[in-house]
């Protein structure tokens, strides 16, 4: 894009991300194509926006949406459990074990008084 971002929004160089956006969205809704069919202009001023949008209006891109984006930068590790961690699963695993244990005893004391 050759043309000033900062000009074809109207705003000026200082200013900031609330400015920058109400700008954006306002000549958005005098120059979108969808209210404006069949008007080249419209379009041509509406792709002339959303490019100057993307290159200073997301000064501060999201961290996760960044990693998502960029397949060149490496992915953070995920974390590792905690001992706590650990141990609960480790006690709920042992807790399931000894209740499916207790259902097979009981079941069997059931077959053997039933007979």
């Amino acid at each position: 894009m050759a043309e000033d971002p900062y000009r074809v929004l109207g705003v000026d160089r200082d200013a900031d991300s609330a400015e920058l956006r109400q700008a954006y969205l306002a000549q958005l809704r005098e120059n979108h194509p969808d209210l404006r069919p069949g008007d080249a202009a419209a379009e041509e001023r509406t792709r002339q926006l959303n490019q100057a949008w993307e290159r200073i209006g997301r000064r501060e891109p999201d961290p996760g949406a960044s990693t998502r984006l960029d397949p060149a930068r490496p992915r953070p590790a995920p974390p590792a459990y905690s001992h706590h961690q650990r141990d609960f699963r480790t006690a709920f695993t042992t807790a399931t074990l000894r209740i499916a244990l207790v259902v097979l005893a009981l079941g069997l004391v059931l077959i053997t008084l039933g007979r």
